[in-house]
């Protein structure tokens, strides 16, 4: 998959595809879940750094989750541009690394 394709999914779909690379019952398979299943579910549109405001309560529980996993996803996957997009949209969200 190339860059423009990767930057062209929705976050939610981005988390999707991260979570079918992860081997079946990993925690981060879990908590990747639990955010796709919020971010669809608060009425937030699944894309970070868009602007919008965060509904309550869904901004601390997924950057919280993002902060722990995205470390173990770049073990995980190296070098995978799914991973790096992730990164950068919560990065550009204004959530800390």
């Amino acid at each position: 998959m190339v860059e423009s394709e990767v930057s062209a999914l929705s976050s939610v779909e981005l988390m999707r595809r991260l979570v079918a690379l992860l081997p079946g019952g990993s925690s981060e398979q879990v908590q990747l879940f639990g955010v796709i299943k919020g971010l669809s579910t608060v009425g937030f549109d699944g894309q970070f750094g868009d602007g919008k405001p965060w509904q309550a309560g869904a901004e601390g529980r997924a950057r919280q989750v993002m902060r722990a996993i995205l470390p173990k996803l770049s073990e995980q996957l190296p070098g995978n541009p799914l991973v790096a997009e992730l990164a950068k949209r919560y990065l550009a969200s204004g959530a800390k690394a």
